[in-house]
C-alpha cells in the first residue's frame, strides 16, 4: 500500500488499530472495505448538502409549538437536520430533524412534508431516539432518500436514513448502520411502513479492533428495490445484500464473497422479514 492509500484510510476516521490491520490485508479485500467506508462517507456528504433554510426551522417551530428550534451552530437545540425537495412531488419539501428537549440520553425526531412554497406543514411523524453506547445523534445523523419507492399506484414512499454518531457495538455484537425507514404520506400523518439497516457486519472469529491476531468477519451492504409482486395491496420489497468475507490469519472455511436476496412483504401495516430472514436483516 502506498502513502496515498494509507492517508485515505486515515481520513475515514477509523480506529488506528483497525487501520493498521486493514493496511495489512490483500488488495482485493482492501478495496471491498474501502467501498463500504466510502459509501458511508458519501451518505454523510449528501446529508451535508440537504441544508434546511431558516424559514423551514421557523415553520417547524410553529408546528411543534415550542419556543426554541434552531441549529446548534446558532446556539439552538437541533442536532441533525436534512431537507430536500421531493422529485416525485416538486411542490413538496421533505424534512427530518433530531432535536434536544433536555431529556438525558434522548433526542426527539420529527419527519415532515411541507408545502415547498409556503412552508405549511402537510403531514408529519414524531418519535423518540433513545441514546446509549451504540446509538447517539450526531450532526450528520440524518439523510433523506428520494429513490423511486412506488409501493402502489397511489402509494409513493420516501426514506429517512439514520446514522448513529456513537462509536458502535463491540465485535461480539456486530456493527450495523444506515438505518432506513420508509414513510408513506397519509393525510396529515407520515406512516412508517418499512425499516432495515443498510449495512451490517458480523464477527465469526476474533476482532480486528482488538489485540487478536486472528479474525474472520462478513460485511453486508444492502440495497432495496420495489418488486413486481404484491402482498396485501403493496408491492414487495426486494433486498439484495452484497456480502464480503474478510479473513486475517485464519481460514475463511469455504466462505466466499457473494450476493444474497430476501423479500419483504407487506402485512397490511408494515413490511415484515418473515420467519426465515437472513442474518443481515437483524
Amino acid at each position: 500500500m502506498d502513502f496515498v492509500e494509507e492517508a485515505s484510510l486515515l481520513s475515514l476516521h477509523l480506529p488506528a488499530d483497525l487501520v493498521e490491520r486493514i493496511i495489512g490485508m490483500n488488495v482485493i479485500r482492501l478495496a471491498t472495505v474501502l467501498v463500504a467506508c466510502l459509501l458511508s462517507a458519501t451518505a454523510l456528504a449528501q446529508t451535508r448538502a440537504d441544508v434546511c433554510a431558516p424559514d423551514v426551522y421557523e415553520a417547524v417551530k410553529q408546528h411543534l409549538q415550542i419556543d426554541r428550534f434552531a441549529p446548534r451552530r446558532d446556539a439552538g437545540n437541533v442536532i441533525a437536520a436534512a431537507c430536500r425537495i421531493w422529485p416525485y412531488r416538486p411542490d413538496s419539501l421533505l424534512a427530518a430533524f433530531a432535536y434536544d428537549e433536555g431529556v438525558e440520553y434522548e433526542k426527539r425526531l420529527i419527519v415532515l412534508m411541507l408545502d415547498a412554497k409556503t412552508k405549511r406543514v402537510i403531514s408529519s411523524f414524531r418519535d423518540v431516539i433513545g441514546e446509549d453506547a451504540v446509538i447517539a445523534v450526531g450532526e450528520h445523523s440524518l439523510a433523506l432518500d428520494t429513490a423511486r419507492y412506488q409501493l402502489g399506484e397511489q402509494a409513493r414512499a420516501f426514506g429517512v436514513i439514520f446514522q448513529s454518531g456513537a462509536r458502535g457495538a463491540s465485535c461480539g455484537q456486530g456493527y450495523w448502520g444506515n438505518e432506513l425507514t420508509l414513510f408513506l404520506p397519509e393525510g396529515s400523518t407520515l406512516r412508517p411502513v418499512a425499516g432495515l439497516n443498510l449495512s451490517f457486519t458480523r464477527w465469526l472469529e476474533g476482532c480486528p479492533a482488538t489485540a487478536h491476531d486472528r479474525a474472520l468477519w462478513e460485511d453486508a451492504q444492502l440495497t432495496v428495490r420495489v418488486g413486481t409482486t404484491r402482498t396485501n395491496g403493496l408491492f414487495d420489497l426486494i433486498v439484495t445484500a452484497s456480502i464480503g468475507v474478510t479473513a486475517m490469519n485464519v481460514s475463511p472455511g469455504g466462505r466466499k464473497d457473494r450476493a444474497e436476496r430476501h423479500t419483504l412483504r407487506y402485512d397490511g401495516k408494515v413490511y415484515t422479514r418473515g420467519k426465515a430472514a437472513p442474518w443481515w436483516l437483524y
